[in-house]
């Protein structure tokens, strides 16, 4: 349940052992290219201090972003003058927080909503301009149990079926295996959907575990549809608060509209290429997300905050 899930993840039995591997692998990237950083989100504001305290004790360059602290957003936009190496917060940095440069994310919380954590990991999941495509991957780190298995095997499979669609409609000219280059279609899928995703699963005891990659079966055209949509209405919304100030029911029908005007149809009509297609012009329109997410909600000292699982 929800409630093991966030006892385990406040446990420094699982939360240190994954940490310190993410804390690592933000050390082994950095001697590829020394801005790589990593961010961790944890369970409340008081486990967020700890996997702070903890961190910086192994010598880690740490910022603290959490919203009962006066210096939250100074942090946020601290992390990304770049020279440190780990992130800690527990919501703020959620959604809308763009550094590309952000490699690395520790799951510390048992959080297992799937819209939840797609905003959480993919704060690693940003294309690096003019850096090798083997280095585009989005390492995750956190606890090797069901619902996290069942959220990276849903990402496993939609990325492979994304990429393909979406090379079938743009294929990349000339060899782009040197870096990334221009944010194209192919490559941008490749980072943001975690298609050579690595590092992931830590069991209770400690130890690390792959997961397998054929767990899991492979998304149905209804299923895929339905992440692309899924997908394609968060781009919607932070389209509307750019464009017009705000999000409501007027403003995301106005964008709507005008997806409708430009491809001909309504999203239910979309076939899953159509939808990948509304998707990539839409992140090309937005280009960098919004600096930084309202705050994330008053969370008591002495209170586990759990919201909703995948079960």
């Amino acid at each position: 349940t929800s409630q093991q899930l966030t006892k385990i993840a406040v446990d420094p039995q699982f939360w240190q052992v994954a940490a310190r591997h993410a804390f690592e692998k933000v050390k082994e990237l950095q001697e590829l290219w020394p801005r790589y950083c990593g961010i961790a989100g944890c369970a409340t504001q008081e486990h967020a201090r700890e996997v702070l305290a903890y961190l910086e004790g192994l010598g880690a360059r740490c910022l603290l972003a959490v919203s009962d602290d006066s210096s939250g957003h100074d942090n946020l936009r601290a992390f990304k003058m770049g020279g440190w190496d780990m992130l800690v917060t527990v919501g703020m940095a959620h959604v809308g927080y763009d550094y590309k440069p952000i490699a690395v994310a520790a799951v510390l919380s048992g959080v297992r909503e799937f819209n939840w954590l797609d905003q959480f990991t993919m704060r690693a999941g940003r294309v690096v301009p003019n850096r090798p495509r083997a280095e585009q991957t989005a390492w995750i780190y956190g606890m090797n149990d069901l619902a996290m298995r069942r959220y990276v095997n849903d990402k496993r499979s939609e990325a492979s079926r994304a990429i393909k669609l979406l090379e079938e409609m743009a294929p990349p000219a000339g060899d782009a295996s040197e870096g990334a280059g221009d944010q194209g279609p192919s490559l941008l899928y490749h980072g943001v959907t975690l298609e050579s995703i690595s590092g992931i699963g830590f069991g209770h005891n400690g130890y690390m575990a792959e997961l397998d990659e054929e767990e899991g079966a492979p998304l149905t055209d209804k299923e895929l549809r339905e992440n692309l949509r899924r997908r394609r209405q968060g781009l919607v919304s932070h389209y509307a608060a750019k464009h017009f100030g705000q999000v409501n029911g007027e403003t995301i029908r106005k964008v709507n509209a005008l997806l409708l005007t430009r491809y001909g149809k309504p999203v239910n009509q979309c076939a899953p290429e159509e939808l990948a297609a509304q998707i990539t012009w839409l992140e090309g329109e937005l280009g960098p997300m919004p600096e930084e997410e309202d705050e994330e909600p008053y969370l008591d000292s002495g209170s586990l905050y759990v919201q909703g699982t995948l079960f």
